[in-house]
């Protein structure tokens, strides 16, 4: 059997992310099966469960995805220098939360994670962690601008 590149894996894994998503939106976490997901991936069901054991699996990478932009921003403002000013740094966050109010954005996403979190004890983990994380974002933030005086 010929090898595939991780560019081709790479490529398939975001097909059945995007379709999962589209089908998390329309319908929720508890109403979607599997099934929907394979239909609107318009993959085979081993090619599904290859990448994605479970729709728990699945429900992760999304979760990961939805809180993962917030954190790539965050650490954009960290990384400026000279450090921007509180209120900048405030404001790029949320020019980052408002692209993401839409339909389609993470934040309809965000709520069901947050939702699926109180049943589920390892999402539950993953969701306390990510938090945590962003608030530590929040407070480097703070003691940078602390530091220059500004707060």
């Amino acid at each position: 059997m010929p090898r595939v590149s991780p560019e081709h894996l790479a490529a398939r894994r975001r097909q059945i992310v995007d379709a999962a998503r589209r089908c998390f939106l329309r319908e929720g976490f508890h109403r979607t099966t599997m099934q929907d997901v394979i239909a609107e991936a318009g993959l085979s069901v081993g090619a599904v469960y290859r990448y994605f054991p479970s729709k728990a699996d699945l429900i992760n990478a999304i979760a990961e995805e939805a809180i993962g932009g917030a954190e790539v921003v965050l650490d954009e403002v960290l990384r400026q220098e000279p450090p921007l000013p509180l209120v900048e740094a405030l404001d790029r966050a949320l020019a980052y939360v408002e692209t993401q109010l839409g339909d389609d954005g993470v934040l309809r996403i965000a709520i069901q994670v947050w939702s699926e979190a109180q049943r589920d004890p390892v999402l539950a983990g993953f969701v306390a962690g990510k938090y945590d994380d962003m608030r530590r974002h929040f407070e480097a933030l703070a003691r940078r601008a602390q530091g220059t005086g500004e707060v």
